[in-house]
């Protein structure tokens, strides 16, 4: 009829009008690389040192560039192309800058002509002239890695894997440390180090130490778990394994990403089932031992299993799976099979004295860009740009 032809007719005006204002505003997204389908992106804390891998087995490196000042009308600045040969499953670039590491598979014949799958995690040091010094860990792990992760003081690296493991390593020592083995999937996903600063020498007996923070682990289970380090003897044999404190289960298929708040209060978690959960890990919320679980479940209630908060509105959601979660002061982003990036930005707490993590995180925006899935996201220093890393080249 007329009225739906002249319906049509203004909804496509509407259309061209937006793609217009759209067409004359300076563009919001830069590709800083053209063709190169990117599997992992890594920063450096303030922005400077960027490292993406590419599926065909190379490192870009971006070197000692201000990205807050960089002036897109000119050219961008080139990144130096390092070709491992082997394809790249998981990087991370230290919070200083100063060292990245890599973890690829690669095919040896150690026996004959018998080839053999051997997963490794490689730790450079970043140069003036690139990468260089690499040292080799011990190869403990049995499947793909898939996620790297400095601690904060970038003394050791977490690294998980499709073994049912994730192992804390030593930078200076380049040696395993403990390891995370309760996983009832082998696919972990990925592994993260809390912020928030432990005694080392809390609850441990004399003579001995923990040697690092809390660390999330996210497994295809569809479960989230925080682990405690061991109380560590300085003449240790072995390699002991982590305490685990929390087993939050809360999600609706696979977990694929989880990380501490920046007050090492809260866990944030995202997977198959598309929310963005936030999990309460503060004093009193330990995990409950199984005589506990089963006295609790005798009297009608429930362990950590409603423990989470969905974290925004339902409708602000991702339309598919949650991939990668990157958390800083600014807030929070989560990158996702539907192409796009969200970014979450937490309100002031209740005295208005400074940011609340506990409450109030509410959708900011949605950066629209990529034509795949988003890999990796992380926010510049100022918190006025975002890095993604997506497989859209």
């Amino acid at each position: 009829s007329m009225q739906d032809a002249d319906l049509i007719m203004s909804k496509l005006r509407h259309i061209e009008w937006g793609l217009l204002k759209h067409a004359s505003e300076p563009p919001a997204v830069t590709n800083l690389v053209e063709t190169d389908r990117i599997d992992v992106v890594g920063s450096s804390r303030n922005g400077k040192t960027i490292a993406a891998a590419t599926s065909e087995g190379s490192i870009l490196l971006w070197q000692t560039i201000d990205w807050d000042q960089v002036d897109r009308s000119k050219p961008l600045p080139h990144p130096k192309r390092i070709e491992f040969g082997s394809r790249i499953s998981a990087i991370a670039v230290s919070h200083d800058g100063k060292y990245l590491a890599t973890s690829a598979t690669d095919y040896r014949t150690p026996r004959g002509d018998q080839n053999v799958r051997y997963y490794h995690v490689s730790i450079w040091q970043i140069g003036e002239n690139g990468l260089q010094n690499p040292v080799e860990l011990d190869a403990i792990h049995r499947s793909e890695i898939l996620s790297i992760a400095f601690s904060h003081d970038d003394k050791c690296i977490v690294t998980s894997a499709g073994d049912r493991n994730a192992i804390v390593w030593s930078v200076s020592a380049a040696e395993p440390l403990f390891t995370m083995k309760d996983h009832s999937d082998p696919i972990v996903w990925c592994a993260r180090f809390s912020p928030k600063a432990q005694d080392v020498a809390e609850d441990c007996d004399e003579g001995h130490a923990r040697v690092c923070n809390d660390v999330v682990t996210a497994c295809n289970d569809g479960r989230v778990r925080v682990w405690q380090a061991p109380c560590i003897p300085a003449d240790a044999e072995g390699v002991p394994e982590a305490e685990e404190i929390h087993d939050f289960r809360g999600h609706e298929g696979p977990v694929y990403a989880a990380a501490f708040s920046p007050d090492g209060e809260f866990v944030l978690s995202g997977g198959y089932d598309q929310r963005l959960l936030r999990w309460d890990i503060g004093p009193g919320t330990k995990k409950q031992t199984d005589e506990q679980l089963v006295k609790s479940r005798i009297k009608g209630g429930q362990a950590e299993v409603a423990q989470w908060e969905l974290v925004g509105k339902i409708e602000s959601q991702h339309a598919a799976s949650i991939r990668s979660i990157s958390v800083a002061q600014q807030g929070i982003l989560t990158g996702s099979n539907d192409n796009t990036i969200r970014v979450w930005i937490p309100s002031t707490d209740r005295k208005g004295e400074g940011v609340s993590w506990g409450e109030g995180i509410e959708l900011d925006k949605l950066l629209r860009g990529h034509g795949r899935s988003v890999r990796g996201c992380l926010f510049s220093e100022s918190g006025e740009k975002v890095l993604s890393g997506a497989s859209d080249g």
